[in-house]
């Protein structure tokens, strides 16, 4: 973890050297007196699963048709559940600065309700509330039949995806729009900045970036 609790790595210190290997996402995350074997393995994609796998223009419209989503205007989006760490209320916030000067601009929200994730619900409810019914703001979930296939083709039909995540440990959604082909804001261990897409640090420049990746693809 960014920032571990000292008093339970304590606690578990013993029990973890004792593995014959631990494997961690980012060099920063492994404990300064971590003595064991240790192997540093960013996470990744099945590129031919259901959610990663090619699609056809004719399959990526149809499924913008079933959620009114049109085809013809700029999208951007996020992939990501419906908690306060994924900042969607941010992203609502970004999308409605862009507006101010692409006036055609919608936003996708794209979430799973899980069953360890207890405060879904409640911070579906509260995206919802601060969109305030615009008929431009797409919120979706598997509630409303969004399967792998479905976010496959809506990743797919994105302009700018975005990842403004307030702490995330890697962010496969990244991973996933890098691999679909749509430009991408995000994780610095996947995105180089200005290359592969932007690293933002607020939402200021985040909707700043969004705006230039709408106009200068």
């Amino acid at each position: 973890m960014s920032k571990p609790n000292d008093s339970v790595w304590k606690l578990l210190k013993r029990f973890v050297e004792k593995y014959d290997l631990a494997v961690f996402t980012m060099e920063r995350y492994i404990p300064r007196d971590f003595r064991g074997r240790f192997l540093i393995e960013y996470p990744c994609i099945d590129p031919l699963s259901d959610k990663n796998k090619p699609l056809s223009h004719t399959k990526i419209l149809d499924v913008l048709e079933r959620y009114d989503i049109d085809p013809d205007r700029p999208i951007i989006g996020q992939v990501a559940r419906f908690d306060k760490w994924k900042n969607p209320l941010g992203v609502i916030d970004v999308y409605r600065l862009v507006k101010r000067k692409v006036r055609d601009v919608q936003l996708l929200l794209i979430g799973v309700f899980a069953h360890d994730d207890p405060e879904g619900e409640e911070w579906y409810r509260k995206t919802l509330d601060y969109a305030d019914a615009d008929r431009d703001i797409h919120i979706l979930t598997n509630n409303d039949g969004v399967g792998d296939t479905e976010v496959n083709a809506l990743q797919r039909s994105l302009t700018v995806a975005l990842q403004l995540s307030i702490r995330e440990g890697f962010g496969l959604t990244v991973t996933e729009a890098l691999w679909k082909g749509v430009r991408v804001g995000g994780i610095p261990l996947q995105v180089i900045d200005y290359v592969t897409g932007f690293l933002v640090d607020d939402l200021k420049n985040a909707a700043e970036k969004t705006e230039i990746l709408i106009r200068r693809p």
